[in-house]
């Protein structure tokens, strides 16, 4: 059985895929990586907050948590977050 992202899950990923990431000092990268996690964890939704760095080769890297779960998800290439957020998604529709 085939699941759907819902359109937040899909906007999310899409929103970080998208948006400007201009090349980082390694501790600027670090600092937002902390920050990011930060903001997840003290999010008022349940939804799961996604978003991107680059490591210093300028390689993309997901991150994600779940606050519903308590899952997170680091240093991930795009393929591995698209399965995460799918399964995430089919098991929300099972437990429904």
């Amino acid at each position: 059985m085939k699941s759907q992202l819902s359109w937040h899950d899909v906007h999310t990923l899409e929103r970080a895929y998208r948006s400007p990431n201009p090349p980082r000092h390694r501790w600027a990268e670090t600092f937002n990586n902390l920050w990011q996690t930060a903001i997840a964890h003290l999010s008022a939704t349940d939804e799961p907050h996604v978003w991107r760095t680059e490591d210093a080769n300028g390689q993309t890297l997901w991150h994600a948590y779940d606050p519903k779960t308590d899952q997170a998800l680091n240093d991930v290439s795009e393929a591995e977050m698209r399965i995460w957020l799918e399964e995430r998604h089919y098991q929300r529709g099972v437990a429904a």
